[in-house]
């Protein structure tokens, strides 16, 4: 699904609505769920996205930060905080790729998609989303 037909299926329902909508639509067996709360920076993970990374639960990153920092390849970065300004700012919806590192060192393809909720006032105060590995399986 293209970021356009995102974008509307997301326009379509309300907003309590986008979230599990976009979460059936994109979260699969390979799909993780996070919510990250832009008022503590703290980061909540749906599932096991620290085993299949290869990591140990208390060891992977609970903040935004940490994540950006620890886990988003270098060349990747300053793209994926400018996507996700952007949709802070616009509401626009977020998706794209980019490459996460796994514990054994090597960068892995990701998809991920988000929605922030904004408070009454229009300030965005929560985010959720939700994020598909492309991890090959060697036999």
């Amino acid at each position: 699904m293209d970021k356009t037909a995102v974008k509307q299926l997301l326009n379509t329902v309300p907003p309590a609505q986008a979230q599990e909508r976009m979460n059936s639509c994109f979260c699969n067996p390979d799909g993780y769920t996070y919510e990250w709360s832009l008022i503590t920076d703290s980061i909540t993970w749906g599932g096991t996205l620290h085993k299949k990374l290869g990591y140990n639960k208390t060891c992977f990153p609970k903040t935004l930060n940490a994540w950006e920092n620890k886990m988003i390849h270098p060349a990747d970065y300053k793209r994926i905080r400018k996507i996700r300004h952007h949709h802070l700012k616009t509401g626009d919806v977020f998706c794209t790729h980019y490459r996460v590192k796994q514990k054994n060192g090597k960068y892995v393809p990701i998809t991920s998609h988000g929605i922030a909720t904004v408070n009454s006032q229009g300030t965005p105060y929560k985010w959720k989303g939700c994020i598909q590995l492309y991890i090959k399986k060697c036999n």
